[in-house]
């Protein structure tokens, strides 16, 4: 069937039309994206442009600053330990070492380690005792080191206690002295004011007690008053049921128990007075001139009277004459002689 030419020449424009609007839409949108890439590539150089400018403000703030408040950087100076004399103080040595520790800026973990080739004699001793764990753990080597050596805040009391003035000192330093010694048994820092005076009120409450309850109450290091308070009623409780009438004249540790005879105390030994009874000479053995002049006590006065140890002087059992033995009597050494004499007269 043949077309027409005007239907041919309608189809031949509408096909034209649609063509122009295909391209049409591909040219708005290809506009679009265009317009959207070229937004987004001003907002990207917008933003680096702002970060390069932080970055620049930043170092040179950086490059100002050092300049401006602490000037030029100097190295840090590397520092030697010594080791610990027996001349040293073990505390006075250990805080020393903490506060170069803390200055050089070592870690907290390495401080046991650094400690270590410094410390002679018990201290060493002490840190050889610890376990490998315990040893790199400073305050635990450092409270080892110090119960080693007996240094405890109870010692410190005891300083506090009898501390008397060294001739020559200043006043400046045994006050100083003192404060130390307070300080160390206090421990202001460390404790409550509750706890300190509790502290105080416990040294000062062992101070009254007899000397065997103050030992078993210390023994047991009560923290507080009450647990002291009770320690000492315990004590002194058990001591009754043991014995309801305690003789004074006796110590506490050394009563006879019924329950145990074996350990009864036998009585002491005491030197006889001047004014006794003299000894009982035993005949059968003492010599004759112990029978005959027998010891008597002194009637006058104690200065003027000989010693009553000072015996009186021996007598002779063949001549009978007093100052002489019978070993050297010289009567018996002229009949010794006699009778060697006739002797050797006739062998010649």
């Amino acid at each position: 069937m043949s077309m027409d030419r005007h239907t041919l020449q309608a189809v031949l424009e509408e096909q034209e039309r649609h063509r122009d609007g295909v391209e049409r839409r591909r040219e708005e949108r290809d506009a679009q994206r265009d317009a959207e890439r070229i937004a987004h590539m001003t907002a990207m150089a917008d933003k680096m442009a702002a970060m390069c400018l932080a970055i620049q403000n930043l170092v040179v703030a950086q490059a100002q600053v050092p300049v401006a408040a602490a000037g030029p950087v100097r190295p840090m100076p590397k520092i030697r330990l010594q080791k610990m004399t027996s001349e040293d103080d073990p505390e006075a040595f250990l805080t020393t070492f903490e506060r170069v520790a803390t200055v050089s800026g070592w870690p907290a973990e390495c401080w046991a380690a650094q400690l270590a080739p410094c410390l002679t004699g018990e201290a060493q001793a002490a840190y050889r005792a610890l376990s490998n764990v315990a040893a790199e753990d400073y305050p635990q080597v450092k409270t080892a080191i110090l119960r080693r050596l007996n240094i405890t805040p109870e010692t410190h009391c005891r300083r506090f206690r009898t501390y008397k003035r060294p001739e020559g000192t200043r006043p400046r330093i045994a006050a100083q002295q003192l404060w130390d010694h307070l300080t160390r048994w206090l421990r202001p820092t460390e404790r409550t004011t509750q706890q300190i005076m509790e502290s105080v009120g416990v040294d000062q409450f062992l101070e009254v007690l007899e000397p065997e309850t103050r030992a078993w109450v210390a023994r047991h290091s009560p923290e507080t008053m009450d647990k002291a308070v009770e320690l000492a009623e315990a004590f002194e409780d058990a001591l009754l049921r043991l014995d309801p009438s305690p003789a004074p004249a006796i110590p506490v540790k050394h009563r006879p128990s019924p329950a145990h005879p074996k350990t009864a105390v036998r009585p002491s030994v005491f030197p006889v007075p001047l004014s006794a009874s003299p000894p009982k000479w035993r005949p059968r053995l003492a010599p004759s001139w112990a029978r005959e002049n027998p010891w008597t006590p002194p009637s006058g006065p104690r200065d003027k009277q000989p010693s009553p140890t000072a015996p009186p002087s021996p007598t002779c059992f063949r001549c009978h004459e007093v100052g002489h033995i019978a070993r050297f009597c010289p009567v018996a050494m002229e009949c010794d002689v006699a009778l060697r004499c006739p002797a050797a007269e006739g062998e010649a």
